[in-house]
């Protein structure tokens, strides 16, 4: 069951910090995204540098692969990974996506909308990593 109490919608840098919202709050802090997302790694027991290499050798992509660190979290960079200003949607607090002529209108749990200039077939080939991932990740939890 997903808690969406406090749930994080998506990360991005602003002028004040690391912009994380949530979807009853904004919370800010001082360190890149990654820094972030590499942090949530290590509390879920694993480092992002083992879970990129094991992801890139299994999935044969190597840029913008999805980092799932619970049900609760799983982010979809939307740009390459060490770009300071790359956002991170977390998937599962996504209500709808709907295409736009010049990107992507994200609309999250919240009401939240957000519109990105990003590519729809970038878009879903992220998605369909994630759920390789995450069912990968669900067969090896529960044995073979």
């Amino acid at each position: 069951m997903i808690c969406i109490k406090n749930m994080i919608e998506y990360i991005m840098q602003q002028r004040e910090g690391l912009a994380v919202y949530q979807t009853d709050d904004i919370h800010y802090y001082k360190m890149s995204a990654l820094r972030f997302i590499k942090n949530k790694c290590i509390d879920a027991f694993f480092t992002y540098e083992g879970y990129i290499k094991s992801c890139q050798k299994h999935l044969k992509s190597r840029y913008k692969i999805p980092v799932i660190i619970c049900d609760e979290m799983m982010f979809i960079p939307l740009g390459n990974t060490r770009t300071y200003e790359t956002i991170w949607i977390n998937y599962p607090a996504l209500r709808s996506i709907c295409e736009l002529t010049n990107g992507i209108e994200f609309t999250f749990l919240s009401g939240r909308v957000l519109n990105v200039n990003i590519n729809r077939t970038s878009w879903q080939r992220q998605t369909e990593d994630l759920i390789r991932i995450r069912n990968t990740k669900v067969k090896h939890f529960h044995g073979h």
